[in-house]
């Protein structure tokens, strides 16, 4: 018999998801940059790859995704989890397409363009 006052997995599971987001858009180092000859070791969170997006100014999806890309997708997973409690196949369908939309657009921006050597 299932205890009435624990959330499911599903529910627990989308807390801490959205919890994610927000930790690492607010939060902790993304990337370390060691040092060269001519640059200092760096620790990058997001406002700083934000900062450094904004000084190359590539466009397109990279500066979509820095710009307001990345906040769309925590709110879009705060909602998500929200409502993940409800027991409906409709928003597993859409948080699943939500998710690899995210994974797509995160990889692509964040991948950005090659610079010259």
């Amino acid at each position: 018999m299932k205890n009435k006052r624990m959330p499911d997995s599903a529910t627990v599971l989308g807390y801490l998801s959205a919890a994610a987001l927000w930790i690492a858009l607010l939060g902790p180092t993304w990337a370390y940059i060691p040092a060269t000859q001519t640059t200092p070791p760096a620790n990058m969170n997001f406002a700083d790859f934000i900062a450094l997006n904004a000084s190359l100014a590539p466009g397109g999806s990279q500066d979509a995704f820095y710009s307001w890309g990345a906040w769309l997708f925590a709110i879009l997973a705060t909602v998500l989890a929200i409502f993940s409690g409800q027991r409906r196949i409709g928003v597993g369908v859409v948080a699943t397409t939500i998710g690899i939309v995210q994974l797509v657009v995160s990889v692509m921006a964040v991948k950005g363009k090659r610079l010259p050597p």
